[in-house]
């Protein structure tokens, strides 16, 4: 039985809560809470003088004056210019409490940007194909067979003439000159093989090349990367710019050549066409399937050019210029394609890489879609402001920068733990519902969670990098310390009595003391316990005009319960879910992203990790949810985070015996000579019955190919060798792949 790579934590605290979580919006409810916008006259105009007091520490990172050494980022915290008074701008304050006013009135998602392509990366192989444009511009997508050659980068040896001279179809003078222009390597076995460099500065993406197949007795001569893979590709004996015209054999295909990997690339592939159009449920996919699917790899290419993604986007120029929208008639352009049964076709630029959902972001919205006109707004928009491409509306408050009540010298700068942006693709957290699907944004049944809040986190040392392990992917940060107070003022204009009391409640959560446990998240670091926050406010003021000016001080309303927003369209969902996500001291279990800890419950930290990928924090992520099954842990509902039959749980690296590859459990190759051999019973079969697994006597799990198997029979196997034979193996090395290979010496 093949060992657990990691298994669930069984220590004093196996359970965490991830540090966002969602305010629910129930998208299948037809938003009506928009409404026409005329001239707004006679509401209240005033100022309110507002109190910002830290709870933890803050992070307001003044991006003017960065630090960047060996690629690691280090920032003061921002002034006021030319003091040394720390400040935070308006604007920062501004956003997290519209937020909180959106959520509680229902209004629309502002900040969520709508064109966002949502993208996945494939578990399982997509399958070659081949895309063109007709002269009248309709779409096809055809079938493709994978044809493959070796790839080497900064090969040790160059070709000699023993080499290039081992082709055995060059029979004329004229084809023996010319066989350097198709024969980078012709190896003893044949295999046609090709420097990367030369490979990328010589050829373009989908260039009509010519090729002819490796054969063996008789038969094109077969390679599967996995037994996943949908197709078994054939390699390449020798390959051509343009045909040959004395050498048969030959016929035309097109480069299918993907990212740049320096020394670790193996194969790339020439895909030729088989004439026959790709279907769905026997239907022919429709030309707008095909174009607005190929349009998404666009999204895709913008990942790989990335340089701050891709260390190799700046060499890798088979990516850099390529363009699946303005597309040329009669071309043909190779791709990598899944379907579903549902009718739904997904392209990507690798076969096992990344691809593109088919909704937008800006789909999952729904109703609650940004609002775009002036007689369609939002209770939000209409307080706050639209600002549109077409159509714009102007705020009716106006928040001041806030400043701390005394100065600050300049303190020591602490290194931060790593933070990344949103991985959205990731369903069992991002998207609520009850189903499996692999193409979860694509089925209706599936819905966003909602708005995207975080807890507070009162651990002193959980924004902290407790080794100071600088590097690309955190930064360094001046802070200012809790219990530091700031002063700032919100001016607003004709707004109604409602508008005024929810405004202040979306301020202070309707909780207006210094000591209060319902705070705001503001600033840099908000999931790592920086930037909890208590505002309330001081006073307000009030101005009106009857022939003369007049001033006026009036009461902080007071907003205890929903209850109390009489005349108010208030989401009781939300409202509930706002008040236990802000509450300082919600959160019962520890607060941190998923990752892997180890025997003792200790998180590894990104220091370790750089040295083991086993217990990398993406691991956590790749456990929890394996392509096309139930994730064993979803995001949690902000009422059930301390509940542990519901809460998120560590992963812990498995330290038993042996290895933890998922292809064979063998020994570590170190002690591996080949020649050496083992006992053991046949006990299962691969789904292809191409390979048997072998359990030895000193319990370790072999897989044998058939091919290594005396008289065997390809998907047959199981002919040959029983469940439950005794055999003889022989260890033969490891393969380009750096797989161990065995072979059946006794039976």
């Amino acid at each position: 039985m093949e060992k657990e790579k990691y298994t669930e934590y069984q220590g004093n605290n196996p359970y965490f809560i991830n540090p966002y979580n969602f305010v629910p919006v129930n998208f299948k409810r037809e938003n009506n809470t928009r409404k026409d916008v005329k001239e707004l006259n006679g509401g209240i105009s005033g100022v309110m003088s507002c109190k910002l007091t830290t709870k933890t520490p803050l992070c307001i990172p003044d991006t003017w004056e960065d630090s960047t050494v060996n690629g690691h980022t280090s920032y003061d915290f921002m002034r006021v210019p030319g003091t040394d008074i720390p400040m935070i701008p308006g604007s920062s304050i501004r956003g997290v409490v519209r937020s909180v006013y959106e959520a509680v009135t229902n209004s629309c998602l502002s900040t969520v940007n709508e064109n966002q392509e949502i993208t996945f990366r494939t578990k399982d192989a997509f399958k070659p194909g081949l895309v063109y444009v007709d002269s009248n511009g309709t779409y096809h997508l055809h079938e493709a067979k994978r044809y493959i050659f070796k790839v080497k980068s900064n090969p040790k040896e160059k070709p000699d003439s023993k080499e290039i001279s081992n082709s055995k179809e060059i029979s004329n003078s004229k084809e023996k000159s010319d066989s350097k222009k198709y024969v980078e390597y012709n190896k003893v076995s044949g295999i046609y093989e090709i420097d990367d460099d030369k490979l990328r500065s010589k050829y373009e993406y989908g260039q009509e090349v010519y090729i002819k197949p490796l054969m063996e007795a008789g038969r094109e001569k077969t390679f599967s990367t996995s037994k996943n893979y949908p197709t078994h590709s054939v390699f390449i004996e020798r390959m051509m710019d343009s045909k040959p015209t004395a050498v048969k054999g030959f016929f035309p295909g097109y480069l299918c050549v993907g990212a740049y990997f320096p020394s670790r690339k193996h194969f790339e592939s020439v895909f030729r066409d088989t004439q026959r159009e790709k279907k769905i449920n026997n239907k022919t996919i429709s030309s707008d399937t095909i174009k607005r699917a190929f349009g998404k790899l666009n999204g895709i290419v913008k990942l790989y050019n990335d340089e701050t993604i891709n260390k190799n986007a700046k060499t890798d120029k088979f990516y850099r210029d390529r363009d699946y929208e303005r597309v040329i008639p009669g071309k043909y352009y190779p791709v990598w394609y899944q379907t579903t049964d549902e009718g739904a076709l997904y392209f990507s630029v690798a076969d096992i890489g990344r691809s593109a959902y088919m909704n937008t972001m800006g789909d999952m919205l729904k109703s609650y879609h940004s609002c775009k006109t002036r007689d369609a707004l939002c209770p939000a928009c209409r307080l706050f402001g639209m600002a549109g491409s077409s159509e714009s509306f102007g705020s009716r408050v106006r928040f001041g920068d806030a400043v701390m009540e005394e100065g600050m010298a300049k303190k020591p700068r602490i290194v931060l733990k790593e933070l990344s942006g949103p991985k959205t693709s990731y369903w069992p957290f991002y998207l609520r519902s009850s189903g499996t699907n692999t193409y979860a944004y694509d089925d209706s049944s599936f819905e966003l969670r909602g708005r995207k809040f975080y807890w507070h986190n009162l651990n002193k040392n959980a924004y902290k990098d407790t080794q100071d392990h600088k590097n690309e992917r955190n930064n360094s940060a001046e802070l200012v310390d809790a219990n530091k107070a700031f002063q700032f003022s919100v001016y607003f204009e004709n707004l109604s009595e409602e508008e005024l009391t929810l405004l202040t409640w979306a301020l202070t959560f309707g909780e207006n003391k210094e000591n209060g446990e319902l705070c705001q998240k503001i600033g840099h670091g908000k999931p790592i316990g920086l930037g909890s926050a208590k505002i309330t406010v001081d006073k307000i003021v009030t101005r009106s005009y009857d022939g003369e000016y007049k001033v006026s001080r009036i009461s902080v309303p007071s907003m205890a319960s929903v209850d109390s927003f009489a005349g108010i369209s208030v989401d009781k969902k939300a409202y509930e879910a706002l008040i236990t996500i802000a509450n300082l001291h919600a959160c019962k279990l520890p607060v941190d992203y998923p990752g892997i800890v180890d025997p003792a419950g200790r998180k590894y930290s990104a220091k370790e990790t750089e040295k083991s990928n086993n217990i990398a924090a993406h691991q956590w992520f790749t456990e929890n949810y394996k392509f096309g099954k139930a994730p064993e842990r979803r995001m949690p509902e902000i009422s059930d985070i301390n509940d542990e039959k519901k809460a998120l749980r560590w992963k812990q690296e498995n330290r038993g015996n042996g290895s933890y590859s998922r292809r064979q459990d063998s020994p570590k190759e170190g002690k591996m000579v080949i020649g050496q051999r083992k006992k053991g019973n046949v006990v299962g079969y691969n789904p292809t019955k191409t390979t048997a697994t072998i359990k030895t006597d000193d319990g370790t799990t072999i897989i044998v190919y058939y091919k290594n198997v005396p008289g065997a029979e390809k998907d047959k196997i199981d002919k040959t060798l029983s469940t439950g034979a005794s055999v003889e193996i022989e260890f033969m090395g490891t393969d380009d792949q750096k797989r161990q290979q065995w072979k059946v010496v006794k039976k």
